[in-house]
């Protein structure tokens, strides 16, 4: 089924694991392609480009899947890291506590590097 847009998900995720990236993101893409609301396939997407160094990429994806799912723990808890590398410590904040309202648990050695550049507000 070649028009089934989370068989593509599921194979960029194995391409990703073989550390496959562009072949990953091809496949992402025609995911994304088939059914563009999948916060899933940005978020996925979005950590193969972190991977590549494509970090502004990742973050416009990760923010498009927060658009369509608020509620997305996993996409807050990424885009903290994120902003934690641009040294936004006030957004990666934010986005920790987003992370938490939705029931998720960023690690604690991440919080603890946040929490030495910029105490918990």
């Amino acid at each position: 089924k070649p028009d089934l847009a989370m068989a593509h998900t599921s194979m960029g995720l194995l391409l990703g694991k073989q550390g496959r990236l562009d072949d990953a993101l091809a496949e992402f893409r025609v995911a994304l392609r088939l059914n563009p609301k999948s916060a899933d396939t940005l978020c996925n997407m979005a950590v193969a480009l972190s991977m590549q160094g494509k970090l502004d990429e990742a973050m416009a994806a990760l923010q498009k899947a927060v658009q369509i799912t608020p509620e997305n723990p996993g996409a807050h808890g990424n885009l903290a890291v994120l902003y934690f590398g641009r040294k936004d410590y006030a957004s990666a904040w934010r986005e920790v506590n987003l992370c938490r309202q939705y029931g998720g648990s960023p690690s604690t050695g991440f919080l603890q590097n946040l929490a030495a550049k910029m105490p918990e507000p």
